[in-house]
């Protein structure tokens, strides 16, 4: 800028702020550059140098918001976690969070996979049934399916037992066999053999002479 002076010309500085010239004594004072939203300042306005800006990062679909950009600073983006095949998502990616990963449970000798592991949910384990003194298993425990249980039959009173019971056998029960009117119990019926029946002996009356 120029201000007269005595009758002479006298250039005033530009004051670095909002205005600059690249040499000293140019006849007029340029704008400073203002940032854009989109950008940041890199560096400084002078009086002899003009502010330069630089683009804001954009993180991509891959990447997460880890510094968010100011009008000082740039965005900074970090690429988000890779789950591997052993770990399931806990918590989804997001433009200002990481992925979250955990790892997948683990099913014990003593359990069976109860729901399979899968990338956006936890393996799901169940302890295995046991089977109590008085069942047999019907089903064997396997990796994916539980054991599975029945009472042992009860003989009643009027059966007998021609198997025992066992961990994977059920008791095996027939009826007493029921003495007939010509029929005597030669040995009496228990809870582990049948009863025996003989036919009577039937008396002949002599002949008469």
């Amino acid at each position: 800028r120029y201000a007269a002076s005595a009758g002479a010309a006298k250039c005033d500085a530009c004051d670095g702020v909002t205005q600059w010239q690249s040499m000293p004594g140019m006849s007029r004072c340029r704008t400073i550059t203002v940032c854009s939203d989109e950008q940041y300042e890199t560096e400084a306005p002078t009086a002899t140098s003009d502010r330069a800006c630089g683009s804001h990062a954009i993180c991509s679909a891959t990447q997460w918001e880890t510094k968010a950009a100011t009008t000082h600073r740039d965005r900074e983006c970090k690429a988000h976690t890779t789950c591997a095949s052993n770990q399931w998502e806990a918590v989804p990616a997001g433009t200002h969070n990481d992925r979250v990963c955990q790892r997948h449970t683990a099913c014990t000798l003593t359990q069976w996979q109860a729901r399979k592991a899968g990338a956006h949910h936890d393996r799901v384990c169940k302890d295995l049934t046991t089977c109590t003194d008085t069942e047999w298993e019907t089903k064997a425990a396997g990796v994916a399916n539980d054991r599975e249980c029945r009472a042992h039959t009860v003989c009643i009173a009027t059966q007998y037992e021609t198997r025992s019971a066992g961990t994977h056998q059920d008791r095996t029960c027939l009826d007493h066999t029921v003495c007939t009117a010509t029929q005597w119990e030669a040995k009496a019926a228990g809870t582990h053999h049948n009863r025996k029946c003989k036919q009577h002996t039937v008396c002949h009356r002599s002949e008469e002479r």
